[in-house]
């Protein structure tokens, strides 16, 4: 009799290991895969820092670039103001070019105008 009792005590703690071996096992797998993704995750956040600095530094040459073209657009301005002041002068010191200035244009040049 006492040989049926430790026989069904052996099988239930056989069953007891089992079941915790299964939860193990199980637990590992969990965290296997969340080593997975965490090494995932930060791939893709090393990937998207990368991007990131790139577009930064992008960022900043287009910026750099733009503000070049705005000085050269604000000298050629400058040259082109400078250039029409000297025109409007010469056109009142020299009365024979503020006579030719105050013709009318011809009619084939009135034409290209509109």
């Amino acid at each position: 009799m006492i040989n049926k009792y430790l026989i069904g005590g052996l099988l239930l703690a056989a069953v007891a290991l089992a079941l915790q071996q299964w939860r193990i096992t199980a637990a590992q797998s969990k965290a296997d895969h969340y080593q997975q993704r965490a090494q995932t995750l930060s791939t893709n956040y090393n990937q998207a820092q990368q991007v990131i600095t790139t577009m930064q530094q992008q960022m900043a040459a287009q910026l750099k670039a733009q503000n070049k073209l705005n000085q050269q657009l604000a000298t050629l301005k400058q040259s082109a103001n400078d250039q029409q002041n000297k025109l409007t002068e010469a056109l009142h010191a020299d009365t024979e070019l503020k006579h030719w200035a105050d013709q009318p244009l011809p009619a084939a040049a009135r034409r290209l105008l509109f």
